[in-house]
């Protein structure tokens, strides 16, 4: 049992004092929810301004 101070350590401390660079790999999921945003926005404007379009065009007095 001469190790099991370390076996006692939460899951990911191992790595807890190390610094490393960021590399391509760590930001795919903050571009993942960049890209949804963009492309959600971009279907709601779509949808906005076909029915603005519409209503101008049919229902006008």
């Amino acid at each position: 049992m001469a190790n099991a101070t370390e076996c006692l350590k939460p899951i990911g401390s191992e790595f807890a004092g190390v610094l490393k660079p960021l590399a391509l790999g760590d930001l795919y999921g903050v571009m993942l929810v960049y890209a949804g945003g963009v492309v959600l926005g971009t279907i709601v404007f779509l949808i906005e301004y076909a029915n603005g379009a519409y209503l101008r065009r049919y229902h006008t007095e």
